[in-house]
């Protein structure tokens, strides 16, 4: 369920040239997000 809502969203994002990458925060034992440009691959936000 989670894996099919991480693709909607990243074909949502696809218009605006943008990705989401979840990752675990191992200190924090959490999941974090990152927003991605995909032209650059530059990290424009972490959540």
């Amino acid at each position: 369920m989670l894996t099919n809502m991480v693709q909607e969203m990243n074909e949502a994002f696809k218009l605006t040239q943008t990705s989401l990458k979840f990752e675990m925060h191992e200190k924090l034992n959490d999941y974090y997000v990152k927003i991605i440009d995909d032209t650059t691959k530059e990290v424009i936000r972490e959540i």
